[in-house]
């Protein structure tokens, strides 16, 4: 790294631009380096690039004053439109950026918009255009991505703020989230709003069975459940609709029929949250909704759900994690062995836990304490256990609980 920032040289930011990530998952983890970035600069207008499907994350932050869209399907497509980019952003003057997106396009397009400090990894060969690189060591890639952001801070001599991560739902798409329960027929009156997410972007290794999927909804329709939303992008319509077929009625397929900031709200209006590992865990995980996340192909140390909410189920396996879009021994083991019967007891054994928080939170109706005593997971017949881990900490804490878990396959 060239130079650390100094208290002198903070005090002269005054328009700090923030260069988000591409993914919505990685956008929520980067949201505890949004917070730290706002307390490093108070009297600093801070804005945040981000294209467009990402831009919601951050639509209603208190951290930031203002998204600008790299509108990279317009304005801002081909080599042109990146010279574009550049070109508004030296308009607006920044003195300096934080990229919290890796490529080497992020250094370069800040670079010819001329902006005074520019602070990033010095990843993809772009040491040269940053002003303040800070050196991405093995180390860093191997811990949770919301510390791994963090650490572009501490390189710069900034300071952190946690890792807790945060999400604000406006009000108006509040509201929006009641009129789309309200055009279902959905009251939440007698039961338990549950989400379900079996899609996921990047391949369908990521991905639990859609056929177990139903076979779970059809058991919690029988426990805990009033009626299930199938959550899903554009795309996926037809995974929604399968799962709604074979779950049966009070299943009701959202997948391409929301906007994310509708998707946002309506996951805050559910009281359990089902999904593979994919953006919106991430969001459940910054809403502090009560969440199952199924892991397979992806690791579970860098991208678990960062909240104490949130339950992790997985088998290990000696292929897993590969991080390959589809499973390249064919036989998708890591999510095969995961059972319907394995994430039905993580989900009562999960209830469980937040049913003291039931009777003093008035987002989980008092159904829950009797339905919960209608079917213990302890009376799951047959039930291999899987590795189920709390993911209040993503620290030393999950990183040992992980390495434990390695040792023992």
């Amino acid at each position: 790294m060239k130079s650390k920032l100094t208290h002198s040289n903070l005090k002269n930011i005054r328009h700090l631009l923030i260069r988000s990530t591409n993914w919505i998952g990685d956008a929520i983890m980067t949201t505890p380096a949004v917070r730290a970035i706002r307390k490093n600069f108070p009297g600093a207008e801070i804005s945040i690039l981000a294209k467009s499907w990402v831009a919601p994350v951050f639509k209603n932050s208190p951290h930031a004053d203002r998204v600008l869209i790299y509108d990279e399907g317009g304005r801002h497509c081909s080599l042109t439109g990146k010279l574009r980019l550049a070109t508004d952003l030296k308009r607006c003057r920044f003195d300096a950026v934080i990229l919290l997106q890796n490529a080497f396009e992020a250094a370069l397009i800040t670079f010819l918009a001329g902006i005074p400090v520019r602070i990033g990894f010095d990843s993809d060969a772009r040491k040269l255009l940053l002003t303040h690189a800070v050196r991405r060591i093995p180390e860093i890639r191997k811990i949770h991505q919301t510390g791994y952001y963090l650490e572009i801070l501490r390189g710069a001599g900034l300071m952190t703020d946690g890792q807790d991560l945060h999400l604000t739902v406006s009000h108006e798409d509040q509201n929006r989230a009641r009129e789309i329960l309200v055009s279902y027929g959905i009251s939440q009156k007698d039961g338990l709003l549950v989400g379900i997410n079996p899609g996921a972007t990047f391949g369908t290794a990521k991905r639990w069975f859609p056929e177990r999927y139903a076979a779970l909804c059809k058991r919690l329709q029988k426990t805990v459940a009033s009626d299930i939303l199938i959550f899903g992008g554009p795309g996926e319509e037809a995974l929604g609709q399968q799962i709604c077929e074979e779950a049966g009625k009070r299943c009701v397929n959202l997948c391409g029929r929301t906007t994310l900031c509708e998707a946002m709200a309506l996951i805050e209006r559910c009281q359990l949250f089902v999904t593979n590992d994919s953006g919106l865990m991430h969001i459940a995980a910054a809403l502090d909704i009560p969440q199952i996340a199924i892991f397979g192909s992806t690791d579970h140390v860098t991208t678990a759900p960062v909240s104490s909410m949130s339950r992790i189920v997985r088998v290990p396996t000696s292929c897993s994690p590969c991080l390959r879009p589809e499973c390249p021994e064919k036989h998708h083991r890591c999510m095969n062995e995961i059972t319907v019967d394995m994430v039905e007891s993580a989900v009562y054994d999960h209830l469980s836990c937040v049913r003291q928080q039931c009777l003093t939170d008035e987002k989980f109706p008092c159904i829950l304490i009797s339905t919960l005593r209608v079917r213990d997971s302890r009376q799951i017949q047959g039930a291999k256990r899987p590795l189920c881990i709390p993911t209040q900490s993503v620290g030393t804490r999950l990183m040992r609980l992980t390495k434990l878990s390695a040792e023992k396959r």
